[in-house]
């Protein structure tokens, strides 16, 4: 029997799967982000969502670690900082405040992409 080394169909439909997400969590998340930080929005909230996202991730079971495009690795980024991050950190340190509305303002598209540093997805 022989066997497809190359199966388009599987990889071209965990990327949909992979965009589907990313286009439905990003900008809520962004929107949550930016709420805490104006103080409209409590913090302990905006950790829930995080952990809602990390677990609506896990459950689709993806393996590969690299980031589609910019956009995704600056939404895995905001959630990374958001996740390790105290309530004290993200809400008085002003540099800190500063990166998280920059990454949350370019998921909006409300702002060019930020700086990254290397990042992959949990």
């Amino acid at each position: 029997m022989i066997t497809h080394l190359y199966q388009p169909s599987v990889f071209h439909r965990q990327n949909k799967r992979i965009q589907q997400f990313i286009f439905e969590q990003a900008p809520s998340f962004a929107m949550s982000t930016i709420a805490t930080i104006e103080g409209d929005v409590p913090y302990h909230h905006l950790k829930n969502d995080a952990h809602e996202c990390l677990a609506q991730w896990w459950d689709m079971k993806i393996a590969d670690k690299d980031p589609i495009d910019d956009y995704e690795a600056t939404f895995w980024q905001l959630l990374q900082y958001v996740i390790k991050l105290e309530d004290y950190q993200l809400l008085g340190d002003i540099y800190i405040k500063q990166k998280i509305t920059n990454y949350a303002y370019y998921l909006l598209n409300l702002a060019p992409c930020p700086e990254l540093t290397q990042i992959q997805r949990p």
